[in-house]
This record gives structure tokens, sequence and C-alpha cells, in this order.
């Protein structure tokens, strides 16, 4: 009787290990893949967001006709892929993480509208760019701390110059030379 009880015993016990070995190894599973889907759904913002940024700055004050107040002229900026990246990572993102990508669009639309309406002078453009660099850097900040990454929070995104920069007057010079046919 008691080999059958130990016996019996070790199997219930060897199988109990195995379900729970089992439920705890399909949960850790889940939860990377979650993550996973998640640090992508980020990525995607990063890259739709600096693909705006750079049409935005394309469009600024090039071309675009000034308007009238609460007129807008279309500007060739295709926002369906923006869209398409903030849809995403509120589908599958936690809660801060979507915030910090709606800080990010809500950066957008003064300048977007302010360039549409042809608003916007070089400096007006850096400051509202500054403004829009500002909120990805806070959105890859949250990002980084909601999916454990480790490290401080980073002080800048990019390593392009800063807008007080003096490559910037040069860049103003060279399209005013362009512009006027030099």
């Amino acid at each position: 009787m008691t080999l059958l009880v130990t016996t019996l015993g070790a199997v219930l016990t060897t199988l109990l290990g195995v379900l729970v070995g089992g439920a705890v190894s399909h949960q850790l599973a889940r939860r990377q893949w979650s993550r996973d889907r998640e640090a992508e759904a980020c990525a995607l913002v990063l890259r739709e967001s600096s693909n705006v940024l750079v049409e935005l700055g394309k469009v600024n004050g090039r071309g675009v006709p000034v308007a009238d107040e609460g007129v807008c002229i279309p500007t060739p900026i295709d926002w369906r892929l923006w869209n398409e990246a903030l849809a995403t990572v509120a589908l599958i993102a936690n809660h801060k993480i979507v915030k910090a990508a709606q800080e990010i669009d809500s950066a957008f639309w003064p300048a977007g509208l302010q360039v549409a309406r042809g608003w916007t002078s070089d400096g007006d453009w850096f400051r509202l760019r500054d403004g829009i660099e500002g909120k990805r850097r806070d959105f890859v900040n949250i990002a980084r701390e909601q999916l454990a990454t480790s490290g401080p929070p980073l002080r800048r995104l990019t390593g392009g110059p800063d807008s007080d920069d003096p490559i910037w007057r040069l860049r103003r010079s060279y399209f005013s030379t362009v512009e006027d046919g030099e």
C-alpha cells in the first residue's frame, strides 16, 4: 500500500509540475509576444511621425499660397500612414504609450494647419518642429520605460543640429538662391 501511495503521489506531482510549467511557459510566451507587438507599434509611430515631420518641413514656406483665416489649402502630405500608426498603437499598446503617441498627434495639428495655410516662416517652423520633436522624445522615453528597456531617459532623440545652430542659416540662404534662379 505504501508503494502504491508513493507511486501515485510521484505521478500526480509530476503531472501537476507539467501542468503548472506549461501554464507558466504559455503565459511567458504570450507576454513576450505582446511586448514584441507593442515594440513594433512604437517603432511604427516613430517611423511615421518622422516621415510626417520631414514632409511638413519640405512643404513649409515652399510655394503653398497664403490662405485666409479658416481656409485650409491642401498639402501634399499623406496623413494616412500616420493615422494607421496611431490606430495600431491604440490597439496594441498600454495607456501611457497611447497617450504619448496622441501627444505627438496633438503637436502635429498646429504645425500642419499653419503650414497648410502658408503662415509659417523658418523661425516659426523650427519652434513648431522642436515642439513635435519634444513629444517624440517623450514618447520614446515612455515606451522605453513601459517596455522595460534599461537606461536613463533620453535627453535628445536625434543627432541633428539644434534649431539655433548656424547651419540652418546656410540652409535658408541656399534655398533662397535656388528659388531666385541663381
